[in-house]
């Protein structure tokens, strides 16, 4: 990889109210871009060959200022030969993330756009056919063209398939698999997808790995997602409240809802503090509480029962490298851009510091997008992995499973599968989702599912996720929990994990 000139950073404090988004948008465009061994020179003699001539002091300033185009993230995903919404995603969650962020200079517009443009994006779609490409250019299709709307009965079918596959996929295909769903959500479109979520969360549908679907529908904040999401906090299953705290958490980030409106969550998550106890429960209850309205967060804590519930992180947040969990983000970073032959880049070791350590979720969602788009992912994996097993603190430990989880990749399947092999402890539900990710099934000597709770859908999650022969035995077994067998059924129809 090529050395650049000067090296972007993101200066904002790690507890500070905002980080730097044009500073991620150029380090992202500059790292994918020299990670391909390509010139400034080189990528605009590639944008001029499509018809789309951009010189190279207006390239340099686009990495160096972070500038938002839309237009021109395409025409490196392009030219660098990158799949579709490779870094137009990133780039785009991160801004719907954060109501500060730039707006688009140069937002796809909508056109008219002829019935062969159309049938192109519709046939692997409808034919059952369609990667991760095809889905962002149907999706794109959807909210920008063709002139008319499509029916409803058309998409909704195709929407279902769409939202089950993002639930299974891994990878560059979770990213535009996610992408399309949003551009649905936040389209005409919303309501469908947000109907095929909610039958998949409290439906027939995976259990545990419907989470990312909550997360999708945050992209559109809106007073109905608000109030199915606050009806949520004190259902039994934690995923269902971990779930509909991410969500919410999403549409307080997000912005475009009425301080107002908050006020349907004081009831709520007054009860599901009462029944939270201890643990992750409780402390996803307590960062949503943390980041209501003043007025609302104040009518909450007056009513409540008893003290919130501690939330890991850091213990320091402090950005000199006298915060060891800092400076130890800084090695791991140090030590992949050896690996690869770059300079050392300050803001990875900051992304990753997020991924592990911080307790707010658009933090570490927007912050994994961003390091899965790069060319350092890879190589962070197995560093995870080395982290999980010899961290100095469980804090470190517990981040760096979870960070592992967030940045998997079919690469890494092979680094990850032998960690597996060495696994003692198979009632961890983030060993799990990582065994799940690469398509390993739980072994048979593990395979908890019998009782109530959560532990036995997530097993099976990974039976499905592996495509597992005993699936079917799960499924018809008359003594497992009816949410058991329907998890098992639900992995027999859809398939395997997704990764195309």
């Amino acid at each position: 990889m090529a050395r650049p000139a000067d090296v972007i950073e993101d200066t904002t404090l790690l507890d500070g109210a905002r980080v730097d988004v044009p500073a991620r948008i150029g380090w992202l465009l500059r790292t994918v871009r020299l990670g391909t061994g390509t010139s400034l020179r080189a990528l605009g003699d590639g944008m001029r060959e499509l018809g789309h001539p951009v010189s190279v002091p207006a390239l340099s300033v686009a990495e160096r200022a972070g500038v938002r185009d839309g237009a021109l993230t395409d025409l490196y995903e392009q030219v660098l030969r990158l799949p579709p919404g490779r870094l137009r995603a990133p780039v785009d969650v991160l801004c719907r993330s954060f109501d500060y962020a730039p707006g688009d200079r140069a937002p796809t517009r909508a056109v008219v756009l002829p019935l062969s443009a159309v049938d192109a994006a519709f046939e692997p779609v409808l034919t059952g056919r369609a990667d991760g490409g095809d889905w962002l250019r149907w999706a794109r299709l959807l909210r920008h063209g063709p002139g008319a709307a499509v029916p409803t009965v058309v998409v909704a079918p195709a929407a279902r398939v769409l939202v089950e596959e993002l639930l299974r996929s891994v990878g560059p295909a979770h990213t535009a698999r996610y992408e399309a769903v949003a551009r649905l959500r936040c389209g005409p479109y919303a309501d469908v997808v947000e109907d095929v979520a909610r039958d998949l969360v409290l439906g027939a549908g995976p259990g545990p790995a419907s989470v990312n679907a909550f997360a999708a529908l945050a992209e559109e904040p809106t007073p109905r997602l608000l109030r199915w999401c606050a009806s949520l906090l004190d259902h039994p299953a934690d995923w269902v409240v971990g779930g509909a705290c991410l969500a919410l958490e999403g549409m307080r980030t997000t912005g475009g809802l009425d301080e107002a409106d908050w006020q349907v969550l004081v009831a709520p998550l007054v009860r599901g503090h009462a029944r939270a106890g201890e643990g992750l429960h409780a402390a996803r209850i307590t960062t949503l509480v943390r980041m209501l309205p003043e007025a609302v967060r104040r009518d909450v804590l007056a009513r409540l029962t008893g003290p919130l519930a501690p939330v890991d992180g850091p213990r320091s947040w402090d950005t000199g490298l006298t915060n060891r969990h800092l400076a130890l983000c800084h090695r791991v970073a140090a030590d992949v851009c050896d690996r690869l032959d770059v300079e050392h880049q300050p803001l990875l070791a900051r992304l990753l510091f997020e991924v592990l350590f911080d307790f707010r979720g658009n933090r570490i969602t927007t912050s994994a997008w961003l390091l899965m788009a790069t060319p350092f992912v890879e190589q962070l994996v197995p560093a995870l992995l080395e982290l999980v097993d010899s961290a100095p603190d469980e804090a470190t430990r517990r981040g760096a499973l979870r960070a592992l989880h967030r940045l998997q990749v079919p690469a890494a399947d092979d680094a990850v599968g032998a960690w597996l092999g060495r696994v003692r402890r198979w009632d961890d539900a983030a060993v799990l989702g990582v065994a799940a990710n690469a398509g390993v099934a739980v072994p048979e000597g593990h395979r908890r599912v019998r009782g109530a709770g959560p532990a036995g859908v997530r097993v099976v999650e990974t039976l499905g996720m592996a495509a597992h022969p005993d699936l079917a035995a799960v499924a018809a077994d008359p003594t497992l929990t009816p949410t058991v067998r329907s998890a098992a059924c639900w992995w027999l129809r859809v398939g395997a994990r997704v990764v195309a």
